[in-house]
């Protein structure tokens, strides 16, 4: 079975990794759907609390750039192992770049037995001038195949509480480095909506731009493409009231 086939006609979800999500107890809801899709660090997390909060399935894992060069790297034995631990086999394996170093780790690892593939590209708007996030490209991935719906949760473009803007977007190697305790796993983190003027705000980096992946998802979401929790959809009518122009 190919990947298209795999997605259409399914309930997917697509599993961000929001701290926001933290002690709200949405596992069981997020394990009901047809199709679990998650990113990063989730497949090397067992942890019993991320289960509860994120859900335990993952059907689909979806790695960038970054954390595909860490999985081969020869620095990455701790990582393999609390893979390995977590003894979950994805049936598809999404990658930005499938470079044959890449094919041939998945291939020869304890990824053997799942499907690897490159996540496809997407024609842009004008106004997205920079490389697209991860969860942008997974998003469009799948609608590519159409799904039944796509529901998207645990996305907050870091408009949250918490000092770890990034942590469970690189979840293990902030463990790994100490950067992080166990115990902020326990931690209840809010919606700040005050950081959406200062996303639209923000210039483009080297690669992306932030706010082009907001209103993009936006227009997905208004133009009933796409399901969002209730975390995105008080930040797209945030931003909406602040009149988000690109």
């Amino acid at each position: 079975m190919n990947y298209c086939e795999f997605i259409k006609n399914k309930r997917v979800v697509l599993v961000g990794p929001s701290p926001i999500l933290h002690n709200r107890g949405m596992g069981e809801y997020i394990d009901d759907f047809d199709i679990v899709v998650k990113t990063n660090g989730f497949i090397a997390n067992s942890e019993e609390k991320i289960r509860r909060d994120y859900g335990s399935r993952i059907d689909v894992i979806c790695f960038n750039m970054q954390y595909s060069r860490l999985l081969v790297s020869s620095h990455s034995c701790e990582i393999k192992k609390l893979i390995k631990n977590n003894n979950i086999l994805p049936r598809f394996i999404c990658v930005k770049a499938l470079k044959n170093k890449t094919r041939n780790f998945f291939k020869n690892s304890i990824f053997k037995e799942s499907n690897t593939r490159k996540i496809q590209t997407f024609e842009r708007p004008s106004y997205f001038d920079s490389a697209p996030f991860l969860g942008t490209l997974i998003i469009n991935d799948i609608l590519m195949c159409n799904p039944a719906s796509l529901n998207i949760i645990g996305f907050d473009f870091y408009c949250n509480t918490s000092n770890y803007n990034t942590i469970f977007g690189y979840q293990t190697m902030h463990i790994l480095n100490n950067d992080v305790s166990h115990d902020d796993l326990n931690d209840t983190y809010d919606l700040d909506l005050s950081r959406v003027k200062k996303i639209l705000d923000m210039p483009r980096t080297r690669m992306h731009k932030e706010s082009n992946d907001l209103i993009y998802m936006m227009d997905l979401y208004n133009s009933n493409k796409i399901i969002v929790d209730d975390t995105l959809k008080k930040i797209f009518n945030h931003c909406q009231k602040i009149n988000c122009n690109l």
